[in-house]
C-alpha cells in the first residue's frame, strides 16, 4: 500500500485543531471520510471538546479500519466538522456499533447538541500532498 504525506492547514475558512502539522494517510481508491457537522452544547469550551475528542481517538486508534483523524471548527457557522478517514463503509460502521458504548464516546457525544448533527461518508477519489 501506498501512503500519501498530507500536510494540514485551514479548511475553507475553520480552524484546524487537535492534530499534528502532517500526517500520513494510506493512499487507496477505496479509503472513505466520515463527516459529521455539530454544534456543541451551551457552555462547551473548545478545550472541553478537544479533551473529549482526544480522549475517544485512542479507542478509534485501536479500531480495525481506523486510518486518521481532523477536528476543523467554520467561524461562520458556528460549526464543528469531524472527519474521520477509515478504510472501507464496513469498517466505519463496525466501528459505530462498536464505539459508542465506550465511556469516551458517551463523553464526546455529551457535549454536542444532538439536534445539530448532521453525518455522511464519502470515498476518496482523489488526494494531493505537497
Amino acid at each position: 500500500m501506498k501512503t500519501l504525506v498530507i500536510t494540514l492547514g485551514l479548511l475553507s475558512s475553520g480552524l484546524l485543531l487537535g492534530v499534528p502539522n502532517t500526517i500520513l494517510m494510506p493512499n487507496t481508491p477505496d479509503s472513505l471520510v466520515e463527516v459529521s457537522e455539530f454544534k456543541v452544547t451551551s457552555g462547551t469550551t473548545t478545550e472541553a471538546l478537544v479533551t473529549a475528542v482526544e480522549r475517544m481517538n485512542a479507542v478509534l486508534e485501536a479500531t480495525p479500519g481506523y486510518q486518521s483523524r481532523e477536528l476543523v471548527y467554520h467561524e461562520e457557522t458556528n460549526t464543528w466538522i469531524d472527519l474521520v478517514h477509515w478504510s472501507s463503509l464496513e469498517a466505519a460502521q463496525a466501528a459505530m456499533e462498536s464505539v459508542m458504548s465506550h465511556p469516551e464516546a458517551q463523553a464526546f457525544l455529551s457535549l454536542i447538541d444532538m439536534e445539530t448533527v448532521r453525518m455522511r461518508h464519502a470515498h476518496t477519489h482523489w488526494a494531493s500532498a505537497r
